[in-house]
């Protein structure tokens, strides 16, 4: 049985070479994923390694205690420490360009640091120029001075995180950070330790390195460090290992996410050719089903069959799996450059193939065609010999049996996807497996019921093709619908995709929708400023904007996280009250907002609600000194657009929050102005902040817009891959129908039928079938777009919208890519001779 089954495989190269290519793309997928967080990780791991390099010990606060130059002073007291040397760091600080631009790379972070003065401490040395030693100074790493045209000497504007929002300072030299300045594209900026903490906003150090002497073991240098800060508690001496495993865990902590997004991707694409494989098995053992009788006649068990055609799968998975492999080193080089190319920029790293990823991508192709050819292979060792002999075997399923699985199947993935939506799950890991468990099962049940509707589907879908191409068109539309479990498996291996397409559209238009439903309702201003660089508002640019006479009811917002009665990190807001109706309609419920003074506070009727309060009722607030105040609600409002805790005005703002800049800012055309003055102020304002965009509110609706719309072509740019597999599926399909129908196809000729009249046919039934499973699939993306949409809070999508011409379009492109697809089946059909095929 060995020998029959190389055999097989040997005198069927295509139809091997065809079953092969979905095995191989789906295990590519797979692979190169493995590839891209293999190679971040390690490429972070080093950077990990290097920025903890030469820091014996490091003390950290998890809670409000102080880290100032007394504790530095009370860890040097220590037998044991040579020094010890507190630093800060920010997120928040960014060079500008002398044209003006900010230096931000889209992926990496913007890092700035204060520079430290020990060696063994400061993981950069200067390469040019020197260290930094006052005010009105900074240095760079030499990649991004080299990458961004920096120049030592010359003075820039840099972006900082004060009321002011920049300040001057002269480039005094660039540094190389570690060996090799590995940043993985980070820009990396430093200032005298005095400098950076006025600019950075600090008052205590963000953390204290401490170099041990060598005198004493590390460990006990540690014990002594933490007994040395017990007298209040919130302070945490990590080791060199420690801090090399905690710095490694954040940076592994983002590269997890980037590497499941890119294997559910891959999850999906394994999943489209697992019909595939299964089709194509379930057509080959159809058209060896006579051969399959003489195995048996001559003395071949169930079992021997089983195995035998078990045994085919198994090698053309390890044959696919192994080139999907090499595919998946070439996607990995691919995806870095789509990334790259759409602005979502990786860093330079290696791309290794590690014992690990070859593992997995190995066990999963084969895996994946064991389980797809166990079925044909199960029913092709219970056919009876003398029934497999006379060519009248059947090796579908009875449609009863499997109309019951599909109902089955589809009550079970309906319930564990409303469960996982409107459960109130609250591990995001069980949600999103049994969502996409859910969705899965209710696919391969629609699939197993949808051949009830597919030959009815398929015929009006193939009207309009038989009116225009007559006899070609009506045999093409009968071929799609006279074997209609063939065309809806083939059909959906492409509904997967598409489906997922769909949901993705209509999704997209519900948040179009709710940004101009926020417009129109709730936001009234005519210009809004937002920072781009996740730091806030200068207050000279608030200041700017009110000294303008073409501009009126400037409203600066400014949010925090505090504690408010049991609720931990609640948001507590502060804006002009007396201008607020101007810019915003907050849809006031109870009270009013002019009846707030520092006692007392307005709050959004959800975290009410939350909170068991009303108003008259008092909430007790943490402020920024440790102590409690008693607050007044004098004022609901339902509307949580903008704000969805606490409203307090700017005198209780000042005990609660320390933030100096806005989150963001509002602003009207002056009536005695006109639209286009007011547009010319914007525009110089913009120029002058770099770090904030302001906008009018018909460019932030094109700006929301186009950021959905740049989510929809990664999301497809990511499917295409399983929307290109399951096109080779309809080719598979049809090549091997091909063979199936070739006496058919002969006699067609025979009677009169040309090749170009042939080529039609072929071509528009892949068509068609493409077109059933785009339609399958549209309408499965409809519903789980409005169910997503329903699951979802209101705040977050509120106004469902169905984009159906869009979606139209889709069916009809899928339509259009099958007629190419079926290219190569058509010129194989009209190539078939005619005395042969009809022999």
């Amino acid at each position: 049985m060995w020998k029959i089954t190389l055999k097989n495989l040997a005198a069927n190269k295509v139809r091997l070479a065809l079953t092969a290519l979905a095995i191989v793309l789906g295990v590519g997928f797979v692979s190169s994923a493995n590839i891209l967080s293999d190679g971040l990780r390690d490429s972070f791991a080093s950077l990990a390694a290097e920025i903890v390099q030469g820091t014996d010990l490091e003390v950290d606060r998890t809670e409000d205690v102080p880290l100032t130059s007394v504790e530095v002073e009370i860890i040097e007291t220590v037998p044991g420490v040579r020094t010890a040397v507190g630093g800060y760091g920010s997120e928040d600080v960014f060079p500008i360009r002398s044209d003006g631009s900010l230096v931000r790379p889209e992926g990496p972070p913007v890092v700035a640091n204060s520079w430290g003065t020990d060696a063994q401490l400061n993981p950069t040395t200067i390469e040019t120029g020197r260290a930094p030693e006052g005010p009105g100074e900074w240095v760079v790493d030499i990649g991004t001075a080299e990458r961004e045209s920096l120049i030592v000497g010359e003075t820039y504007e840099i972006v900082v995180p004060t009321a002011d929002g920049s300040t001057s300072a002269e480039l005094v030299g660039t540094f190389r950070f570690g060996e090799d300045n590995q940043t993985n594209g980070a820009v990396l900026l430093a200032f005298e330790t005095e400098t950076a903490k006025a600019l950075f906003d600090r008052e205590n150090f963000d953390s204290i390195q401490i170099a041990v002497n060598g005198s004493r073991p590390i460990a006990e240098v540690q014990a002594d460090v933490e007994a040395a800060l017990t007298e209040e508690a919130g302070y945490i001496v990590s080791d060199t290992a420690e801090l090399n495993a905690e710095t490694t865990a954040e940076f592994n902590s983002f590269i997890s996410i980037f590497a499941w997004v890119l294997r559910g991707f891959a999850i999906v694409a394994l999943f489209v050719s697992i019909f595939i494989i299964a089709n194509t098995f379930n057509i080959v053992m159809s058209q060896r089903v006579r051969e399959l009788g003489l195995l048996r006649a001559v003395g071949a068990t169930p079992k021997q069959v089983r195995r035998a055609v078990l045994g085919e799968a198994l090698l053309v998975g390890l044959i696919a799996s192994v080139i999907g492999i090499g595919v998946g080193l070439g996607l990995a080089y691919g995806l870095e450059a789509f990334l790259n190319g759409i602005g979502a920029e990786l860093p330079p790293f290696d791309k290794p193939l590690t014992i690990t990823t070859t593992a997995i991508a190995l066990a999963v192709g084969i895996f994946v065609t064991l389980i797809s050819a166990w079925l044909p292979a199960r029913r092709a060792g219970r056919i009876p010999p003398v029934t497999a002999i006379s060519g009248s075997a059947n090796l579908d399923t009875s449609g009863r049996q499997m109309t019951l699985i599909g109902g089955v199947l589809c009550v079970v993935g309906s319930l564990l996807m409303g469960v996982s939506l409107f459960g109130g799950l609250d591990s995001t890991a069980l949600l999103l497996s049994m969502l996409g468990g859910g969705a899965a099962l209710l696919m391969i049940g629609i699939t197993l019921l949808s051949s009830h509707v597919a030959a009815p589907i398929s015929r009006t879908l193939g009207a309009p093709v038989a009116a225009v191409y007559k006899r070609p068109g009506v045999l093409a539309k009968e071929n799609a619908a006279r074997n209609p479990k063939r065309t809806a498996t083939t059909a959906a291996a492409l509904m997967i995709g598409l489906s997922l397409v769909s949901m993705a559209f209509v999704l997209g238009q519900t948040l179009k929708n709710d940004v101009t439903a926020l417009l129109e309702t709730t936001v009234q201003a005519d210009f809004a400023a937002f920072s781009n660089t996740g730091a806030g508002i200068p207050t000279t640019l608030v200041a700017e904007l009110e000294a303008s006479p073409e501009l009126t009811d400037v409203v600066g917002m400014r949010y925090w996280e505090t504690e408010v009665n049991d609720v931990e990190f609640a948001e507590v807001a502060t804006v002009p009250l007396e201008r607020i109706d101007a810019s915003f309609n907050l849809d006031v419920a109870e009270g009013s907002l002019a009846n707030i003074d520092a006692q007392s506070a307005a709050i959004q009727t959800g975290f009410a609600e939350e909170l068991g309060v009303g108003v008259g009722d008092r909430v007790r607030v943490a402020l920024a000194d440790g102590s409690d105040v008693e607050l007044t609600v004098r004022a609901t409002f339902t509307d949580s657009t903008i704000f969805e805790g606490l409203l307090v005005n700017g005198d209780r703002w000042d005990t609660i929050g320390d933030q100096q800049q806005f989150d963001w800012v509002a602003a009207s055309v002056a009536p005695e102005s006109t639209t286009e003055a007011a547009n010319a102020v914007i525009a110089d304002v913009g120029e002058s902040f770099p770090q904030v965009l302001v906008q009018s509110a018909a460019d932030y609706r094109a700006e929301i817009t186009g950021q959905v719309d740049f989510l929809l072509m990664i999301l497809t740019g990511f499917l295409a891959l399983a929307i290109l597999i399951a096109f080779i599926g309809i080719v598979n399909t049809m090549a091997l129908s091909i063979f199936e129908r070739t006496r058919e196809l002969g006699l067609l000729r025979a009677v009169g039928m040309t090749r170009p009249q042939m080529h039609r046919m072929v071509r528009w039934e892949a068509a068609i079938v493409s077109s059933v499973g785009a339609l399958f699939g549209a309408a499965l993306g409809v519903v789980f777009g409005v169910l997503i949409v329903v699951a979802t809070p209101d705040e977050v999508m509120e106004n469902l919208a169905i984009p159906w011409v869009p979606l139209a379009g889709l069916v009809v492109a899928a339509g259009l890519a099958g007629l190419v697809a079926g290219f190569l089946p058509a010129r194989r059909a009209g190539k078939l001779n005619v005395l042969d095929a009809i022999s």
